[in-house]
């Protein structure tokens, strides 16, 4: 079980909203917005951050409403509501989800090296991923780091959105998004909508899954401090359109062939080597932090105790080498792990309001929908495979609970016999 007097997990020390913010410092929220805005356009950048504030505001509520005298760490709750055999399967599909956060960390951190150096993709993971190793050992636990690690973020971003439109027109870019790239202010509602439910259903289910964010609202459920907790919400949802923003004042001039471009344009428009190297190093810091913070919920779920090296990760980073675009893909690889974490989201609801406890099927039923979830990749695309994997999810989650409740009522009835 995850160990409760971990430091970073620990009462006391930073506030609650600022360890949230602190802990969902990913490239999902620095790299993905980027992504979606030069693969799916203007609106759906601004819809990734409204799904991401509509999903985080449900979970604050559920958690308002269901855990108001209790306060629990997640993995006390799933010790109380699972057998010991379904917390193992539990505790296993963990992991698996912490190494897919620790690729993505690794490739974040791959493309700013890439970027600044000029390295191939994979050797830049390898350095990142060396460093990665390096901050885990060294066990950074300063005073108010989180603090500090959301600071600079924000600092660095508001620096940035200053200096990126003081020095270009705003007019100008609009203009230039319409001479070079008029599709990306294409907008069809009907997959708008569809996107917009995908990237709920993920973030929803990532959240409710995350034991630093399951601690940390429990923290502030005690505390009756939500206001403070909504308005961190609209915090980290308007960081992706702040980005996006930034996205397109680097290719509103010309062509781009990706990510990798919009990252190498932004350190040749701030021109300044100081200021290049500032502002690698930031993002860096971020990904190496919160790398750090991954790996030791990751270390948490092992029966040895103690810090272990994520070896998974060499074999994942290796594949890069040779392996198709969608693998190096923060879009595609969004909904790719979000498959997993929508087919979890409605088992793990159930057991929210769990008053007894349930045997392997709901770990089970929720492994079950995300694999068919993947195999529905071969006829449909990544957003109606996430919502496939929810539909069988929440189907087998109604099957369990009929059942349940049908053997329940024959057996009260045999004993009224």
């Amino acid at each position: 079980m995850l160990n409760k007097t971990d430091p970073f997990l620990a009462p006391g020390g930073d506030h609650p909203s600022i360890v949230i913010l602190s802990r969902w410092l990913t490239p999902h929220i620095i790299f993905t917005p980027i992504a979606i805005s030069i693969t799916l356009g203007v609106m759906s950048a601004f819809f990734y951050s409204l799904a991401i504030l509509t999903a985080l505001t449900a979970v604050v509520v559920v958690f308002r409403k269901r855990f108001s005298l209790h306060e629990y760490t997640l993995d006390e709750w799933m010790g109380n509501v699972l057998s010991k055999g379904a917390l193992k399967w539990t505790h296993a599909s963990f992991k698996a989800i912490s190494y897919s956060q620790l690729y993505l960390l690794t490739l974040g951190g791959g493309t700013v090296l890439q970027a600044l150096f000029s390295f191939p993709l994979p050797i830049s993971m390898f350095i990142f991923l060396g460093l990665g190793m390096f901050m885990v050992w060294l066990k950074p636990g300063m005073p108010h780091r989180h603090h500090v690690k959301v600071g600079m973020f924000l600092l660095a971003l508001t620096g940035l959105l200053v200096y990126i439109f003081m020095t270009e027109s705003l007019e100008d870019i609009y203009h230039g998004l319409r001479l070079y790239h008029p599709y990306l202010l294409f907008m069809s509602w009907k997959n708008i909508g569809l996107f917009f439910l995908a990237v709920s259903l993920i973030v929803m289910g990532k959240t409710m899954m995350d034991p630093v964010t399951w601690q940390y609202l429990q923290k502030v459920n005690r505390q009756k401090s939500f206001r403070q907790t909504y308005l961190t919400n609209v915090v980290w949802a308007s960081i992706g359109i702040a980005i996006s923003s930034i996205t397109f004042a680097m290719i509103y001039s010309g062509s781009f062939e990706g990510l990798i471009t919009i990252v190498v344009n932004m350190f040749h428009f701030l021109g300044n080597q100081f200021m290049i190297l500032t502002v690698a190093m930031i993002i860096l810091y971020i990904l190496l932090d919160t790398f750090e913070i991954e790996t030791r919920l990751l270390n948490g779920y092992r029966e040895k105790k103690g810090s272990h090296i994520p070896f998974v990760l060499l074999v994942m980073t290796t594949i890069t080498y040779e392996s198709p675009d969608w693998y190096t893909s923060f879009v595609d690889l969004f909904f790719l792990f979000g498959i997993a974490y929508a087919g979890f989201l409605p088992v793990y609801s159930k057991l929210l309001w769990a008053k007894r406890t349930y045997g392997i099927y709901m770990p089970i039923a929720a492994i079950i929908s995300g694999v068919l979830g993947y195999v529905s990749l071969v006829w449909v695309n990544f957003q109606q495979a996430v919502l496939i994997a929810f539909g069988i999810s929440l189907v087998l989650t109604v099957l369990e609970y009929v059942w349940h409740s049908t053997r329940s009522g024959t057996e009260l009835n045999k004993g009224g016999s």
